[in-house]
Order: structure tokens, then C-alpha cells, then sequence
């Protein structure tokens, strides 16, 4: 029997067995490669963790110069070319994360694609819809207020949503999200 206060602190929900499963182990050879991803990242944004692309050109243009991709179909990710833009964000660890169509719902200032009219009809969206926005950004989104056209649906309650955005997110996409 756990008491109630353990579960309220950070992570302690995670010592329940059975109720969440761990992080899986990454091979050495993973997280090199994936340090090496975030350094040329960060050197080739000038210390930027996250670009905003406007079309898979702009996309492979990024992933061949930036990130020291091959320039070729098999490295350049051509699955990507039906859509229209992308979110790339960095961490030592993961190395980089691809969000797809969604950049004109995050209000930041180094986004040119941001559009307040779509953002006000689908930026609830990433906090109810899994794959649409990566964990790591929607964190990252709902921390630094990125977000703030997100509405209910039928266009009401904007307030409301903004100040429970990690609690809808946490609510709506459960393990998907882990926002801890």
C-alpha cells in the first residue's frame, strides 16, 4: 500500500508496479550518434534547439548541410515530401525529433509559418491528438506559452485551455505524453 503523498510527488507514480513501463535501454552506439546529431545541430543554428522548415526542400536541405546527412533518398527522409512543413527540435540524448504540418500553430517568435487563424482552429489539437506533435516539443510548446490560440473546438474557452494545457495533454494522451 503506497501513501496518498507519495503519490503526489514527482515520479513516485512510476514506482507502482505494473502501471508504467520503463525506459527502454539505448545501445552505446545509439547514443553516440545521437550526441553527434544534436552537436551539429546546435553548431549549424548557431546554438538554436528547434528550426522551423518551410517544404521538404527546405527539410533536406537542413538534414544534408546541417546535420551532415548523405544527399540521397535513402538518408533524406522522401516519405516527408506530401507535407508542407516541419518542426525539427534537438536534445543530447534523442538526438532530433521531426514534427510534420504543424508549425503554423506555435506562436514563436523564430517561426515564420505561424498563423493565428489555423492555430485558433487546431492548435487544441496537439494537446488531444497522438503524433501530432512530439512529447519533447508539446512540453516544451505548453512550457514556454507557445501555444496561446489553443482553444476548445467549437471556438470557445481559450483561457480556460491555456491555463490547463499540461493537464488536457496529460489527460487526453496519457502514456503518449509523459510530460514528467
Amino acid at each position: 500500500m503506497y501513501a496518498p503523498y507519495l503519490l503526489t510527488t514527482s515520479n513516485a507514480w512510476k514506482q507502482i508496479n505494473g502501471l508504467f513501463t520503463g525506459n527502454p535501454e539505448i545501445p552505446q552506439e545509439i547514443q553516440d550518434k545521437n550526441r553527434e546529431i544534436y552537436r551539429n545541430f546546435i553548431e549549424g543554428t548557431n546554438g538554436k534547439r528547434i528550426v522551423y522548415l518551410n517544404g521538404y526542400t527546405e527539410l533536406r536541405r537542413f538534414l544534408v548541410n546541417v546535420l551532415k546527412w548523405q544527399d540521397d533518398d535513402n538518408h533524406t527522409l522522401p516519405q516527408m515530401k506530401e507535407y508542407k512543413n516541419f518542426i525539427l527540435m534537438t536534445e543530447p540524448e534523442k538526438g532530433v525529433l521531426l514534427a510534420k504540418d504543424i508549425c503554423e500553430y506555435i506562436a514563436d517568435r523564430e517561426n515564420p509559418l505561424y498563423d493565428s487563424e489555423k492555430a485558433q482552429a487546431n492548435a487544441f489539437r496537439m494537446l488531444t491528438e497522438e503524433m501530432l506533435c512530439p512529447p519533447d516539443l508539446l512540453v516544451h510548446c505548453i512550457n514556454n506559452k507557445l501555444i496561446p490560440d489553443a482553444q476548445l473546438p467549437d471556438g470557445t474557452e481559450k483561457e480556460l485551455v491555456q491555463q490547463n494545457a499540461d493537464f488536457i495533454a496529460r489527460h487526453s494522451l496519457l502514456y503518449y505524453y509523459r510530460g514528467d
